[in-house]
């Protein structure tokens, strides 16, 4: 897919490549409310992970993390209740897709 690059308002995005590869790290069981997918970059610039947190019920996206060996895990993004519809470009990857 083609993401914008993140860019300042001032300044027009430029389109780049980013491939991902997405994993199932946890599903909601007795301990955890949530659903934590991985996503990884294969090749390209981007060298950290993001996990998706989404709620089970009703499934929505809870927040977005970004994880580096050097940070480790921080929040980038936070979602309320409701469904997230994401139009910033501070992202390389697009976290409001719907899993089926």
């Amino acid at each position: 897919m083609k993401t914008p690059a993140p860019v300042p308002a001032e300044m027009r995005p430029s389109y780049e490549e980013n491939v991902f590869e997405f994993r199932v790290d946890s599903v909601p069981d007795a301990h955890n409310s949530t659903y934590r997918i991985e996503a990884s970059s294969r090749g390209g610039r981007v060298d950290d992970s993001f996990f998706f947190y989404y709620r089970r019920d009703p499934f929505s996206l809870v927040k977005v993390t970004r994880y580096s060996p050097d940070d480790g895990e921080r929040t980038v993004l936070q979602n309320g209740d409701h469904p997230c519809i994401y139009y910033e470009r501070r992202l390389p990857v697009i976290p409001d897709f719907f899993i089926t």
